[in-house]
């Protein structure tokens, strides 16, 4: 009973979070595997090429990273469209109202319809 209610009407914004997540680790992967050059990796071989100016091996790692990033991000979101297809009818404009709004099903005053002119 409460996995049903807590997580599955949840799952959406889960993944919603998934994404973001995966997006700001590929970002830093070239920082964090430059800094720390003694594990090795794609950020280490990007600094080593970009340090020897080999643009055109630096222009491929980089376009490389894109294109997984963006490989993942497509992944994911299929995911989510698979598992949550209740997500796509959810109505969008209530993602940036306060948590309390949302649970005490208040609506936000810039939301409310605007009363009739009769």
């Amino acid at each position: 009973m409460w996995f049903g209610k807590s997580f599955l009407g949840q799952a959406d914004k889960a993944f919603d979070v998934l994404r973001q997540n995966a997006a700001i680790g590929w970002m830093m992967l070239t920082m964090v595997e430059g800094i720390v050059r003694s594990e090795g990796g794609v950020g280490t071989i990007l600094l080593d090429q970009n340090h020897h100016f080999r643009l055109a091996a630096v222009f491929a790692i980089q376009l490389t990273i894109l294109m997984l990033g963006l490989l993942q991000d497509y992944g994911i979101g299929m995911m989510k469209n698979l598992l949550c297809p209740y997500a796509a009818l959810a109505p969008k404009y209530h993602h940036h109202l306060p948590i309390r709004c949302l649970r005490t099903r208040s609506t936000h005053a810039s939301l409310r319809p605007l009363p009739s002119s009769r």
